[in-house]
């Protein structure tokens, strides 16, 4: 029932209960309100009193309903919004009720039919306010485009329900009964307002609940600077405009309808009423239809700003019928323009309203909503009023239309400028999220708040005062920063001394050069280091007090002796130069990399080009941390000279990303240079990933037309990851030039064939589910589809560089629901229909089934059995797709495929060629399909059967076989094909021998091990506390900055994967996912080592003092 609902009507299943609550409920309302109070009102009015007094009501209306709205709009920023509404509708309910006890009483006079009039004009608007409100609140934007038609259907449905049920009694009843008919459904929406209000609080955060104002004075200042507000100020000041131009011009027609209703049934109360209510049947009918079958599709179709000039459109040219009929059918013409305009007002314009506010901040939203509907609008009829009073009876009712046609138009036009304003306020929106510098940046500028930070400086949190310490001078006054910083230098915290020293250095004030000084003799190296640079900036013209330094250029640390000589070089003038350079050439030639690491940090701070000779020599040393500071310290140099050897280093998986990004700080320049290294580098795939980037960061600096010249000529490459860089490079030239022009036609084309290829492997994937279940080739395929996703968005912003990608890419994977739903709606409303349908169909958070629908619709997709898939995806340009479906047949063990794996025996991937090897040993050694990860990682380590010869010192493991030791730990598990290749490329491999100590209780290690083959003890004070085998890890302490809490040794003979403690961090802080699996990881084995100790206790010894400590030990180290 469920699904053929949401098949029928696009609701999805968690949607269900939300949307006919508030289907039924807005039927409700405009039951109670629209249908019932409204025709009573209408018909006693103009039953008895003369048609006349109209213009008199519609200024009257104008001051009550603004004076309401003023009341409800101060109630509405102090109470929650559906206790509100709960108060508004037992408002409403005495009062519907309290008029039908007067017109019992006795009969109504002119100043209760006029209350009535008044009281029913100001119940519709408050209730539809308030229920709009609600809806928004209750829906995202997207969910809105899909939903607030179908919901506003049921306020038609309600139309048609109770102007049936008042056409069909209204004699028998009588009209004023119908009060009580009012009464009751207020009651009714009363209850459903009830029901809805744990899904709407569930839905509340800070910025909804007017409750929780105090707490949000952060993000609001932030949402300030982003200019957010502005944006959404001028989109209200649209809609306002809009909603004026529409109110005044259906004023008139409304005024035209009545006069003709009114002298056609003249005295004829009941005809009257049945005339009201036969039009409320056939319009409610029409209006469900539309709002059921068309305006969601039909809105997709044309777009928020072509559908809000619909209505405006359609009043242009009933005006201009009227105008051109004959005079006696204008009741006919009159009548039909209202209602039909009525119709597309709540069917169609309506929907595209409440669309236009979603991207206003709630608080706002609340506030614009409350003018433009009980301020802006009734004012507008107000006005329309006073216009049709002074000019009654001086002008036929029939050349009202040409008003209306003026009207028209200039609504068309606010429509154009509202949409406008939508598409900046929904950019704004998405780019309201601080900066990572605005975000850390402290608000301050009172004294409590100064006191606050002066209690971080003071405090225990030393990655707290060092944070603070970037904003000192923001802060504090001279005296009071100058303490502050100098009571730092008193600090436990290494890392918190050497911060306070460099920036007392920074200063250049003498007045702390004896403070500076006293830190010389400091014990931890790199604070003497940190004390030696800033005396000298504060010293740097004395050479009496540089003289001293002199013998610190030969201490035995490095990173003292590279303080000193850099000191000597940079402030002590030609006789510190002298002095220090024979010292400087030792660094460069010594056999302790840290000493040249030291002599690279040197060069970093000199900045002085002409030593890139040495500089260079650095850039190709064979430790890491050396060639990392040489990389840095390039990047203060930049000297063209070292572009080769920094292009070298992108080939180096340890040092890629930071090669890259320090030949990105270049100049315009290197571009040439650069192309030709991109030119001339096929033997080179890493570097050729990062060259495009590379290329196009500098170009959006300056040159883009040399570098889009350069990356165009790369635009087809036959490798499809430089074509994503070549995308990337390319994107980051037009949104830093957004009127630079490139061949939109050739990158249109590009984009439609990668939208083909999203759809054609979602094909794949499904029609594949049941073999790749579990499996590297299902993570590939996903892995492609999203970096063909991510290649689609770079190609989008290459075509439309107005938009903000990043903070589109941000949203989209964001885990904010509504920020993903502004980005989806921001696409909508900017891109082209040839690329929206296509990419609104990938991003939508839908099923494949449905993603394929839509492809099927859009394209020529191909389908095939699971075998033939197998055999293409063999033959795919990924390589690793080609080796994860080589994988899958070994898995499977489908025999039939064995001619297709070998052929991939001769493939010019060395990974391809790796996984057709190990295939071919599953397909022999392997007796189930489907084995786990684990079973198959025993292959290689003589569980069953060796791949290509037994693994021993001279047979190393595959890059392949690592993927799949890899794969099968609960750490990496979750990761992505290529991010496991890469873990597996710089993990080294090695061997123990049967009982050697591989860790040492106590001791500081910086390696993870991962264990191909063989057992490893370990042991706690000489005890053993657990066993690990194939597959497993340890040494996790890596993780803290301390000593080693447990030995490890060799049970067996060992094989392992050894991972650097820096690389794994770097992994850790990038990725997540390896983050996730290691809190799994570490929460089983809490869990077990808390039952271990939990059925242990018992076999404590009171005589065994010593085993009775460890176990003391291990239970405070796990608390």
């Amino acid at each position: 029932m469920l699904f053929s609902i949401e098949r029928l009507l696009s609701v999805r299943a968690e949607e269900q209960k939300r949307f006919f609550q508030l289907f039924f409920l807005y039927m409700c309302v405009v039951g109670a309100t629209v249908t019932t109070t409204r025709t009573v009102a209408f018909t006693l009015f103009l039953k008895n009193l003369d048609a006349r007094y109209l213009p008199y009501m519609y200024i009257t209306l104008a001051v009550f309903e603004s004076f309401n709205t003023l009341v409800y709009a101060n109630a509405a920023s102090r109470v929650r919004l559906d206790r509100l509404i709960v108060v508004s509708f037992s408002l409403f309910l005495l009062a519907t009720a309290g008029f039908w006890v007067i017109f019992e009483i006795h009969e109504a006079n002119f100043w209760v039919l006029a209350a009535l009039y008044v009281f029913a004009e100001v119940a519709v608007t408050i209730s539809v306010l308030q229920f709009w409100t609600f809806a928004g609140e209750m829906f995202t934007s997207r969910q809105g485009r899909r939903l607030y038609a179908m919901v506003g259907a049921g306020g038609a449905c309600g139309q048609v329900l109770f102007g049936a049920i008042m056409g069909a009694t209204v004699t028998t009843l009588g009209i004023q009964n119908f009060l009580l008919v009012a009464s009751g459904l207020f009651v009714i929406c009363i209850l459903l307002v009830s029901s809805l209000r744990q899904a709407y609080v569930q839905g509340l955060d800070d910025s909804n609940d007017p409750t929780k104002r105090e707490r949000r004075s952060s993000s609001h200042i932030q949402q300030q600077r982003s200019g957010h507000n502005i944006h959404s100020r001028r989109l209200g000041i649209a809609i306002a405009a809009m909603i004026g131009f529409t109110t005044a011009a259906v004023a008139i027609v409304d005024y035209q309808w009545k006069i003709s209703a009114a002298n056609t049934f003249e005295g004829q109360a009941d005809h009257l009423a049945r005339y009201f209510s036969l039009l409320l049947i056939v319009m409610g009918l029409l209006e469900i239809f539309l709002q059921f079958f068309v305006t969601s599709r039909l809105v997709s179709r044309l777009g928020i700003q072509a559908s809000l000039t619909i209505e405006p459109l359609y009043l242009i040219g009933c005006s201009l019928t009227i105008l051109l009929a004959a005079p006696h059918r204008i009741v006919l013409w009159a009548a039909t323009l209202q209602r039909m305009e009525n119709t597309l007002r709540f069917a169609i314009t309506s929907m595209c309203k409440q669309m236009l506010y979603q991207p206003i901040g709630e608080a706002m939203r609340r506030r614009i909503k409350a003018i433009v509907d009980g301020i802006v609008n009734p004012l507008a009829v107000g006005c329309s009023g006073v216009a049709l009073l002074l000019i009654e009876g001086k002008i036929p009712a029939r050349d009202l239309s040409y008003a209306t046609i003026g009207l028209a138009a200039a609504w068309t036009l606010a429509a154009l400028v509202s949409h406008r304003r939508y598409v900046k306020t929904l950019e704004a929106r998405l780019s309201v999220m601080p900066s990572d510098e605005e975000r850390e940046r402290p608000i301050l500028g009172d004294a409590a708040a100064l006191n606050v930070y002066e209690e971080i400086l003071k405090g225990e949190d030393e990655y707290a005062a060092a944070a603070a310490l970037e904003f000192i001078d923001e802060v504090a006054p001279g005296p009071r920063r100058d303490a502050l910083v100098l009571h730092l230098l008193k600090k436990k915290s290494t890392w918190l001394r050497r911060k306070a020293l460099v920036y007392l250095g920074r200063t250049g004030d003498p007045r702390f050069a004896p403070t500076v000084r006293l830190s010389l003799e400091d014990e931890e190296p790199s604070v003497r280091a940190a004390a030696i640079s800033a005396y000298c900036e504060i010293n740097q013209s004395s050479d009496s007090d540089m003289a001293f330094v002199h013998d610190y250029q030969f201490d035995p640390n490095p990173e003292v002796k590279g303080a000193a000589i850099a000191s000597l070089i940079r402030c002590g003038g030609l006789d510190g130069i002298l002095a220090a350079a024979e010292e400087l050439k030792r660094m460069f030639r010594d056999s302790d990399p840290l000493v040249r690491k030291s002599a690279a940090e040197v060069l970093g701070r000199l900045k002085v080009r002409h030593f890139h000779g040495s500089l260079r020599i650095l850039l190709e040393d064979e430790d890491r941390d050396v060639v990392l500071e040489a990389i840095r310290a390039s990047r203060q140099m930049r000297s063209h000279h070292l572009i080769a050897p920094l292009v070298t280093n992108l080939d180096r998986s340890h040092v890629s990303r930071s090669a890259a990004d320090a030949l990105a700080e270049y100049d315009a320049e290197v571009i040439t240079p650069l192309g030709h290294f991109l030119d001339q580098s096929e033997e080179f795939p890493k570097r050729r990933l990062a060259l495009p980037r590379i290329i196009g960061t500098i170009g959006a600096r300056s040159a883009p037309e040399l570098a889009a010249e350069i990356l165009m000529k790369h635009f087809d490459d036959a490798d499809d990851l430089v074509r994503a860089s070549v995308y990337a490079g390319l994107e980051k030239i037009v949104h830093a030039h957004p009127d630079f022009e490139l061949d939109h036609d050739r990158i249109e084309t590009r984009c439609q064939q990668q939208l083909r290829c999203y759809f054609q492997q979602t094909t794949i994937v499904l029609e594949l589910r049941e073999l790749l279940e579990e499996s590297l080739l299902q993570d590939s395929l996903l892995e492609e589809r999203a970096r063909i996703t991510s290649r689609i968005l770079t190609l989008i912003g290459i075509l439309y560089p107005q938009l903000d990608l990043a903070s589109i890419r941000h949203s989209l994977g964001g885990i904010n629901p509504k920020d993903r739903e502004y980005a989806l709606e921001l696409l909508d409303n900017t891109i082209g229909k040839a690329e929206r349908t296509a990419l609104l169909g990938i991003l939508d958070p839908v099923s494949d089934e449905k993603k394929v629908a839509i492809g099927k619709q859009l394209y020529a997709l191909e389908h095939h059995d699971a075998e033939t898939w197998l055999r293409i995806l063999m033959q795919h340009e990924n390589a690793w797709v080609r080796a994860t479906a080589c994988l899958q047949v070994g898995r499977k063990h489908l025999s039939e495929l064995r001619d297709d794996v070998e052929r991939l025996r001769h493939d010019d991937d060395e990974l391809v060629r790796s996984a057709a090897d190990f295939t071919l040993v599953m397909l022999t050694c392997l007796t189930e399909s489907s084995p786990s990860w684990l079973e198959v990682a025993q292959l290689f380590v003589g569980e069953h059967c060796s791949p290509t010869s037994p693994l021993t010192e001279e047979r190393m493991l595959s890059t392949i076989e690592k993927v799949i030791l890899l794969k099968a730990n609960e750490v990496f598990r979750e990761l992505d094909g290529k991010l496991l290749v890469y873990i597996a490329e710089i993990a080294l491999e090695g061997s123990y021998p049967a009982g050697t100590v591989i860790l040492r209780e106590g001791e500081s290690r910086e390696e993870l091990y991962l264990i191909t083959s063989g057992s490893v003890v370990l042991t706690m004070s000489d005890r053993e506390i657990s066993v690990r085998g194939k597959g497993d890890i340890f040494g996790l302490s890596i993780l803290r900055i301390e000593t080693t809490q447990h030995s490890a040794i060799a049970q067996t003979d060992v094989s392992y994967l050894k991972i650097n403690r820096d690389d794994f961090i770097d992994l850790i802080q990038e990725r997540s996912e390896v983050a996730l699996g290691l809190i799994r990881l570490l929460t089983s084995a809490l869990a077990k080592a808390q039952r271990t100790i939990a059925d242990r206790e018992d076999e404590l010894d009171p005589q065994d003092p010593d085993r009775n400590s460890m176990w003391a030990t291990t239970r405070q180290k796990l608390s």
